[in-house]
């Protein structure tokens, strides 16, 4: 059985490369299950070409100095350089492509970093006073105490904070939790980007 394999230097440049398959690649590459299969397939193939190709390659240069009257290994070293370039031609595509995405999507990321900031603040703010339920109730129960209210007026006008009131800050912490996970998402997304951008988020430079 052959196997062909067809070299793509970066699959996020590539127009015909369906969404699912980038979503897949983007996961497939954080993840370390999925990285050492591709070394064990990497080391595979490097086999198949050192065994398979060995031969073929010192008959094409041999071929091919017979015409050009060149050495065969001055042949092989034309060779080996042209897939070197190949090589560093591969690889500065992919960085060329990465760069123009991180400068296209660095407006929402400055975006995104900013309102990730000012959410932690209000988290914390926020999970301080949930904290301090009970302690403000309490406080509360005691300033009518010491004003004479008795228990029945007390229980007329109610102690705040109340139960809906926590659960309402509980709700809004859920939420800046929530919106802290996909901004932390978006902004880790690098150095493919090809995630969309967060609803509320600024793409525009100066914003």
């Amino acid at each position: 059985m052959q196997i062909e394999i067809q070299l793509h230097s970066n699959i996020f440049a590539d127009d015909d490369a369906p969404a699912q398959a980038k979503a897949a690649y983007r996961d497939a590459v954080r993840d370390r299950a999925t990285s050492f299969a591709v070394e064990r397939v990497v080391t595979a193939l490097a086999t198949l070409v050192d065994e398979a190709v060995r031969s073929s390659v010192l008959a094409d240069a041999s071929i091919a100095a017979a015409h050009s009257g060149k050495t065969v290994i001055e042949e092989l070293r034309q060779h080996e350089l042209a897939l070197l370039a190949q090589v560093e031609a591969a690889r500065s595509e992919f960085k060329v492509a990465c760069d123009a995405r991180q400068a296209e999507m660095q407006p929402a990321l400055a975006s995104a970093a900013r309102e990730f900031l000012a959410l932690g603040d209000q988290a914390q703010a926020m999970q301080a006073r949930i904290s301090g339920f009970a302690r403000e109730q309490a406080a509360t129960l005691e300033k009518y105490k010491s004003a004479g209210l008795s228990a029945a007026e007390i229980e007329s006008i109610g102690i705040k904070p109340t139960g809906d009131d926590i659960a309402a800050w509980q709700l809004d912490l859920e939420h800046i939790r929530a919106r802290e996970g996909q901004l932390s998402a978006f902004i880790k997304n690098g150095p493919f980007h090809d995630m969309p951008i967060p609803e509320g988020l600024t793409n525009a430079a100066g914003a």
